[in-house]
């Protein structure tokens, strides 16, 4: 093994896992609108959880350790995050939306028959930011599962010059998650549902987002 693919396995993902403890323990993290949540959780319905790309620091420090399954891309950068989120107790299902989207779904779906749920980063793995694609749609829909929107914000933090804007609280910030009201998506494939519900959920994302950073940041 090259020196450089053993340090993306061994090296840094216990270096970052510790890394982002020491950051999770200094926030002022809370959360909004669980509740209705966790009533569907004891109901045992599956959920598919929905974010955007880069709005998924909070989110993996506060959803670790619910039965939840994450799509990692399988690239190196990909594999390298993968084997973080197990080591927050997350399960991983390889593929992406232009890297082997088909088995990815497959095994989504597998996945949340055997019980989990999933959580979809949907503008990934490259973009276009804020736009979503459609795979968490046809998985809600295979399953009558409830969409539940996700957004999350903090104060202060670093803001990155990524395609998707990822955001990484600096310590001690202020930080919080808010839940949307779970999306009963129709069962119907037809173009014109889909984009009509598509748009719905990027509206909800987006509405979401703007409540979290009014809550984190100063006036």
């Amino acid at each position: 093994m090259k020196w450089k693919d053993w340090t993306y396995t061994y090296l840094f993902p216990p270096l970052i896992w510790a890394f982002l403890h020491i950051v999770y323990n200094s926030l002022k993290m809370r959360s909004i609108g669980e509740e209705k949540i966790l009533e569907l959780n004891r109901k045992g319905q599956k959920l598919v959880y929905v974010f955007w790309h880069g709005q998924n620091f909070i989110l993996i420090k506060y959803m670790a350790g619910r039965s939840i399954s994450i799509i990692a891309s399988p690239s190196r950068d990909g594999r390298l995050l993968a084997d973080v989120l197990r080591m927050f107790g997350y399960g991983i299902i390889p593929g992406s939306s232009d890297k082997s989207p088909i088995r990815a779904i497959i095994q989504s779906l597998r996945t949340m028959r055997a019980g989990r749920d999933m959580a979809v980063a949907v503008d990934g793995p490259k973009g276009p930011v804020h736009q979503m694609k459609p795979g968490a749609l046809f998985l809600a829909k295979k399953m009558n599962a409830p969409i539940v929107p996700l957004a999350d914000s903090a104060f202060p933090a670093w803001t990155f010059r990524s395609w998707d804007r990822f955001f990484l609280p600096r310590p001690f910030a202020r930080s919080v998650l808010v839940f949307g009201d779970p999306i009963r998506v129709s069962p119907d494939f037809s173009e014109e549902t889909v984009q009509k519900e598509i748009r719905k959920i990027e509206s909800e994302l987006d509405r979401l987002t703007a409540s979290a950073n009014r809550i984190t940041h100063p006036e």
